[in-house]
């Protein structure tokens, strides 16, 4: 019969089609877990990514003595007074999230190292974050928080800067900063019982350092 003959030959056609889908399928299979290994194995782009914020998260936040590595802009201020009671304990709260929290990515990161013998004096470097201007830069700040801190918000201070640079708008040449946290900016400002100087960084990283930095407003 022609017909079965015909449904016959179609079927033995689409066994062959299938069982070479399934040798298809099957080697596809035998090479993803290569490709896995050459996607995220040593040497990968996905694994030196994983590998700098490991690093990066390990290494973001120190402790050092920086009253004798050098010149801090704040030095003669923390010799005014020192915190008491709550605001010490706000520190350390603050200090330990500093460490669990920095952003240490491959699209931009901040670190923190705070003086060994007065945790009112630190310094904070924000590496500029990719698709900005700012990409791989290294800003630092010096950053001062006061007696009265958390009543007050942090001091900062750019000192990546020349007299005669200003990188941005809100970034003022003799090291000045404008952010509406700080006080120094209109916008929401500093809440003592919420603001932390975790979220200053971020703001400052994630606000100030963009990718279209003329269209910050001038403080």
């Amino acid at each position: 019969d022609q017909a079965g003959e015909t449904a016959l030959s179609l079927a033995r056609q689409i066994h062959a089609v299938y069982e070479l889908l399934a040798g298809m399928q099957q080697e596809e299979h035998a090479k993803a877990p290569a490709r896995t290994r050459a996607a995220t194995g040593p040497g990968s782009l996905q694994h030196e990514h994983e590998r700098y914020s490991h690093l990066f998260q390990r290494e973001g936040f120190r402790q050092v003595d920086l009253q004798k590595e050098g010149a801090h802009r704040y030095m003669s201020d923390a010799q005014r007074g020192a915190p008491v009671g709550k605001a010490i304990r706000r520190r350390m709260v603050e200090l330990a999230a500093l460490h669990a929290s920095l952003p240490g990515g491959w699209n931009g990161a901040i670190a923190v190292v705070v003086d060994e013998t007065d945790c009112s004096l630190l310094k904070a470097l924000i590496i500029g974050p990719t698709g900005t201007p700012y990409a791989n830069g290294c800003f630092v700040f010096d950053v001062w928080l006061p007696p009265t801190y958390p009543a007050c918000p942090p001091h900062l201070k750019l000192i990546t800067t020349q007299p005669s640079t200003r990188f941005n708008p809100n970034l003022y040449a003799d090291g000045s900063v404008c952010l509406s946290l700080l006080g120094t900016w209109s916008g929401p400002g500093w809440i003592p019982d919420t603001s932390t100087l975790l979220q200053v960084l971020v703001s400052l990283h994630s606000l100030v350092f963009v990718p279209d930095p003329y269209f910050n407003e001038p403080g």
